[in-house]
């Protein structure tokens, strides 16, 4: 790393938290905007190519709320193939998400 850079990483160390977080979102965000023109061509062309599909009747669109019935039904019938845990201690939940530092810190 060049002493510009490693200058600028020790600034931005001295921040706070909550600026540091900004600070990598905003950096993350301009590396993953970098060469996105062909992404967005691309998407643009599926849903160009969707749409000319349902107006031609080749397929056939699906309501949302088949869509969550289904999800919601596959969903339970995964959960019943899982075995539960031989503990009987039910008083806290088995299992929770952790919540990242960018989380806790309100990024997004």
């Amino acid at each position: 790393m060049k002493t510009a850079a490693r200058s600028i990483l020790n600034a931005a160390l001295r921040l706070p938290e909550r600026e540091q977080v900004e600070l990598a979102t905003e950096l993350l965000a301009h590396l993953e905007g970098a060469g996105e023109g062909d992404v967005d061509a691309a998407w643009a062309a599926e849903v160009e190519r969707r749409t000319r599909e349902i107006e031609r009747g080749v397929v056939k669109p699906v309501p949302w709320s088949a869509v969550k019935r289904a999800a919601v039904r596959r969903t339970r019938a995964l959960r019943l193939t899982i075995p539960r845990p031989a503990s009987t201690d039910r008083t806290r939940p088995r299992w929770r998400p952790r919540r990242s530092r960018l989380a806790r810190a309100g990024g997004s």
